[in-house]
């Protein structure tokens, strides 16, 4: 990545690494500019410093970071992805909104604050950062090093020999949904049988408040990202549940993740973008599209009167204008 921003960059009138340079120029409350500190980072960094690096800075390209990959390709997306750069107008913009989402998700795990240095990094991340950084040079036509992240995924697979390739996931954490999952293997096998054969584009779990809906779901749905046979991009959880019993008890929850039409095309497109603005249905019909991904809608049914247009859009919209499918 840092020699393909180093060689568009240094063509004629592009602007080199001073280009680079502008957007770190911001000073920082030590007097010195942001790009100043990202020098001074990196040499304490090597043997001068601490000694967790020996190799030495050939030049100002090397002192660029995973962390500022999403300022660069925001600001030089048309140079950065000339193919992407093409496209009409509204394609071109969605294409850089999902290129730095994928980004973002790396930035995030790399974060100290929400994951500190001295905590090993889970799975579920590692894994998460390999297929974003996947994704990520593929879009940016680098194969080999695509090919060499692929080599890393196998590692994490336990050394498979077969190309397994992860989709995009958002899910909360398991114990906001289901403490101990037993039994319920024939729920399970039927859903299974679902994805993999596309019998449809709608399945609903029904029953009583309680009696494990949202854990049958929510085990079908970490299951995905393990298996090769749903065509599937991502799978996105969205919650209308304003109570959930803990220890028998009902605690209320003070923010849903939808509770009308408005809300669920937000969360929607927050699982692709933080950008928000100008954000409308058909932009969630092209993401959908172009990505298809099931989406869990967990506990639809408690959604308010003002809210049914929220499950006019979810059902019956969505599986009707987008590749895809509802759980």
């Amino acid at each position: 990545m840092v020699d393909l921003i180093r060689s568009t960059l240094e063509a004629p009138k592009s602007g080199g690494i001073e280009a680079v340079q502008k957007l770190f120029a911001k000073k920082q409350e030590s007097g010195r500019t942001q790009w100043e500190e990202i020098r001074s980072a990196a040499e304490q960094r090597r043997s001068g410093g601490t000694g967790e690096l020996s190799t030495p800075v050939r030049d100002e390209y090397e002192l660029i970071g995973v962390e500022h990959f999403y300022n660069i390709f925001q600001a030089h997306f048309d140079l950065l992805c000339p193919v992407h750069a093409k496209k009409p107008k509204g394609e071109k913009k969605q294409a850089c909104q999902v290129l730095l989402a994928w980004i973002k998700q790396i930035k995030n795990v790399r974060d100290p604050i929400s994951h500190p240095t001295t905590d090993d990094i889970s799975y579920d991340d590692s894994w998460n950062v390999l297929y974003n950084a996947r994704k990520i040079l593929d879009f940016c036509s680098l194969p080999e090093a695509s090919s060499q992240i692929l080599r890393l995924q196998k590692t994490l697979l336990g050394g498979l020999s077969y190309d397994k390739e992860s989709i995009l996931s958002h899910l909360p954490p398991p114990d906001e949904v289901v403490i101990d999952f037993v039994g319920r293997h024939s729920e399970l096998a039927t859903l299974n049988k679902w994805l993999s054969k596309n019998l449809s584009k709608r399945w609903a779990l029904s029953g009583e408040g309680g009696k494990g809906k949202s854990a049958i779901a929510y085990a079908f749905a970490k299951s995905i990202p393990g298996r090769d046979d749903h065509g599937l991009d991502g799978v996105f959880w969205m919650s209308a549940k304003r109570r959930r019993f803990v220890e028998g008890s009902t605690v209320l929850i003070d923010r849903p993740d939808f509770y009308n039409k408005e809300t669920a095309i937000f969360a929607i497109l927050r699982f692709f973008s933080d950008e928000q603005e100008g954000a409308d249905e058909d932009t969630v019909f092209r993401l959908l599209t172009d990505f298809p991904s099931l989406l869990i809608i967990d506990d639809i049914d408690t959604v308010e009167t003002e809210g049914e247009d929220a499950i006019q859009f979810l059902v019956m919209t969505i599986p009707e204008r987008t590749k895809s499918i509802h759980l």
